[in-house]
């Protein structure tokens, strides 16, 4: 069983990310970063809720932490969770910049921890097409 930790409680963390994960077999949510507010504890009872990233990071189950949080900290907060010996999945987008990106991936390369974007729409029709058509032109 794969120990989740969610960072995050607004719309992407409560309608997608929580969801998915308590969906999936094999992953357990374990904790969910709610800064403020009880929505997570009364959604989830059986989640453990906590008020930082360090509060969760001390929490030595979780191996994977899914980011849900405002585009500007999605560098900050993987780069803190891959360092603690996570694996990490990012809500789109991966990080704001190209610069970011690729120091992200370079960092979780040089750690040997998993580093992924989450991307819930890439089956659906329209997004399927476009990204069949980029393909054909693409080098």
């Amino acid at each position: 069983m794969i120990e989740a930790g969610l960072i995050g409680f607004g719309l992407a963390g409560r309608a997608f990310h929580a969801p998915v994960i308590r969906a999936v077999p094999g992953l357990r949510l374990a904790a969910i970063l709610q800064r403020r507010g009880n929505e997570a504890a009364e959604l989830y009872p059986d989640v453990r809720v906590v008020r930082s990233v360090e509060e969760l990071l001390a929490i030595p189950e979780i191996s994977l932490v899914v980011i849900a949080t405002p585009n500007d900290t999605h560098y900050s907060l993987a780069r803190q969770c891959l360092d603690a010996g996570r694996d990490v999945v990012v809500d789109k987008p991966l990080t704001p910049t190209l610069e970011e990106a690729i120091d992200l991936v370079k960092f979780a390369e040089q750690r040997g921890r998993l580093l992924t974007r989450y991307q819930n729409r890439r089956y659906d029709g329209g997004l399927a097409r476009t990204l069949r058509s980029r393909r054909r032109y693409s080098v």
